[in-house]
């Protein structure tokens, strides 16, 4: 038996990071998905999380909301609504109860509906996800 030893010429670098070189890991998934629904750069973040909410993509919502420093209570005037009052709309409620988790505020997104938006339905929904998560806290 004949052993054959070859160099193999790694292609990292002490300054490199090797995850963005083989072109895996979360960003990658993150610029994937940006590809796949056609979202450019200058799409608003706002834009970006109601995508990753729809969708349930709760590792890039985390990977979004803690690179991009973004606050997940910001009202995007032009696409009429917070984050949370979306996801609500779309009855996605274990969605809802994530960005809760990870710092929506739904006592102000129900004000921001109620006061500045007039949106009776989304604003029912939010009632009503309001009164699930007090009677799962209740039950606790």
């Amino acid at each position: 038996m004949k052993i054959v030893r070859e160099h193999i010429n790694e292609k990292f670098t002490e300054d490199s990071d090797p995850i963005h070189d083989m072109g895996i890991g979360i960003q990658k998934q993150l610029d994937s998905f940006l590809k796949e629904y056609n979202v450019n750069s200058k799409s608003s973040m706002f834009v970006l999380l109601q995508l990753l909410t729809r969708h349930n993509k709760y590792e890039l919502i985390d990977f979004v909301l803690d690179s991009k420093n973004i606050d997940i209570n910001t009202v995007d005037q032009l696409q009429y609504g917070i984050v949370l009052s979306n996801t609500i709309f779309e009855k996605n409620w274990d969605m809802g109860k994530y960005l809760i988790k990870k710092g929506a505020n739904l006592e102000k997104t129900i004000k921001e509906i109620r006061n500045h938006h007039k949106l009776p339905k989304t604003l029912n929904r939010l009632l009503i996800f309001k009164d699930m998560i007090k009677k799962e806290k209740n039950n606790k």
